[in-house]
């Protein structure tokens, strides 16, 4: 608990000093690269944080360290969410927590080099399953909660969605405004 200088009551990591709730991003690849810089900038907002990646030891530190600078209140989710099914099993186990998603960032992915016929065809099912189908479907879980919550659910939705990867969604200004996760799947093509 921490003490609101200027009325002396106590407020918890999770509200604001008015009693407004403060913001939580959820934030996928979060133990390394771009996401510790999306976990830095958002923290300095006085963002609460939800980390989801593989490694549990590298989200553990920047949890902390993110803790002491910016006295944010920061869960951390070791999930692979190249696995099938792993979206709707992180958005139940916030849900069993009441940890509400305001942001989500859709950082985690990855890409290969090299010719495709000599890749492992399994190495590149996954990459699709974490590229595409798992942004698709965490952005859907998590969107569908966002969008109820500010009123723009329906065929308004429907027609303004977008998968965003590494970027924010936010349903209320989403940055393609006809895109389709089909449109998203047709640009990962590899021929």
């Amino acid at each position: 608990m921490q003490h609101a200088a200027d009325t002396g009551a106590q407020i918890s990591a999770g509200e604001k000093p008015n009693g407004a709730r403060a913001k939580r991003a959820l934030i996928t690849g979060a133990s390394s690269g771009l996401g510790l810089e999306f976990a830095e900038l958002l923290a300095a907002q006085k963002v609460n944080l939800v980390l989801a990646a593989r490694r549990r030891e590298p989200m553990e530190k920047l949890a902390a360290d993110l803790r002491r600078k910016h006295g944010v209140d920061v869960v951390v989710e070791p999930i692979d969410l190249a696995a099938p099914g792993a979206a709707a099993r992180l958005k139940g186990s916030l849900d069993e927590r009441a940890l509400q998603i305001d942001i989500l960032v859709n950082n985690a992915g990855y890409g290969l080099h090299g010719e495709f016929l000599e890749t492992p065809i399994g190495r590149t099912t996954d990459m699709i399953q974490l590229n595409i189908t798992a942004l698709t479907e965490l952005s859907y879980v998590f969107g569908r909660d966002m969008a109820s919550r500010i009123g723009i659910f329906g065929p308004q939705w429907c027609s303004r969605s977008g998968t965003v990867h590494r970027k924010v969604l936010d349903p209320r200004s989403p940055p393609h405004p006809r895109s389709t996760p089909v449109d998203s799947s047709r640009k990962s093509r590899m021929f």
